[in-house]
């Protein structure tokens, strides 16, 4: 299998994608240099977070997807062709460009309107995300089914779950998982039910957006956030618009990946978001996070060996 850059992919080798940090979060544009389709993504991003009426969360997610992309074709271009992408929420719009689905430009057009359509749907109601740790997530979909307005949001690794829906509901979700020994409970303060039914109308909105963006087969499988299985190009535009509101499955990609062989992850873009997960779900695989120049040369020595 050839990824995009036409180098063999590494059968031993993920990239995982993250989604949109909730704190601060800059990219290092340094690695760039030299590498002109590298440097225009940065460029192009750059040029359009000039714009000011952009939200908070929409300027952090143009970041993330940005830094996840260009370091995606940096590792690409190094040899480091992963033998398949795990995206982690949104982190499904780098992966697909990086696995030569879409292309950075039309993306970076559709990354803004959704996080612009999510800020909006923010504001339409109260709402909250919430980590759960050491519940089996059989558990937290229980005390979820019970709580009117509480969904599980997120499958990230073993005995960790995020909650998501109406704050009432969300912290009476936080009350019981307590009470059922979870030993800690930590509100995310995203003030939006990302990965619920309650962001349906919004799925439904994007997907009046995805008619300017071009879509192929992708050169390296990406699995489906929320299925776990590679997306073909017919199912992509759907996914693009469906995943805000379906659950992440990050835990089944992690399995996945490692029935595939897969002995090596890395995070692209961002440091230490989803590599822990990994090692949390299978510690035998080695996860590694690539979102500055010295974490890039680090794996570009450990090619060479």
């Amino acid at each position: 299998m050839s990824g995009p850059s036409g180098s063999r992919a590494r059968h031993d080798l993920a990239f995982c994608f993250p989604c949109q940090p909730l704190g601060s979060f800059a990219w290092d544009a340094s690695a760039a240099a030299g590498h002109p389709g590298v440097e225009a993504m940065f460029a192009q991003a750059a040029a359009r977070l000039a714009d000011r009426s952009l939200a908070p969360p929409t300027r952090l997610q143009v970041v993330t997807y940005t830094s996840a992309a260009a370091y995606a074709s940096l590792l690409m271009s190094r040899g480091a062709v992963p033998a398949l992408c795990m995206p982690h929420s949104m982190g499904l719009y780098a992966a697909l460009v990086a696995a030569g689905a879409c292309d950075f430009a039309p993306m970076l057009e559709y990354v803004i309107a959704a996080g612009q359509a999510i800020d909006a749907s923010s504001q339409a109601g109260d709402f909250e995300m919430a980590s759960v740790f050491g519940l089996a997530s059989e558990v937290t979909e229980e005390i979820c089914r019970g709580v009117e307005g509480a969904h599980v949001a997120n499958y990230n690794a073993t005995a960790h779950t995020v909650v998501s829906g109406r704050r009432p509901a969300i912290e009476e979700v936080c009350r019981i998982a307590l009470a059922r020994d979870a030993y800690e409970v930590r509100p995310l303060e995203a003030g939006v039910p990302l990965h619920t039914p309650l962001m349906e109308p919004v799925s439904r909105f994007l997907a009046t957006k995805l008619g300017g963006l071009s879509v192929r087969a992708p050169g390296i499988p990406v699995l489906c956030p929320f299925r776990a299985r590679p997306l073909v190009e017919g199912d992509i535009a759907a996914t693009l618009s469906r995943h805000i509101s379906e659950p992440v499955r990050f835990e089944q990609l992690v399995k996945e990946a490692a029935a595939a062989g897969v002995t090596q992850v890395l995070e692209v873009g961002y440091e230490k978001l989803l590599s822990k997960f990994v090692g949390w779900t299978d510690p035998d695989l080695a996860a590694r996070s690539v979102g500055t120049v010295a974490a890039l040369e680090r794996e570009t020595r450990r090619l060479r060996r």
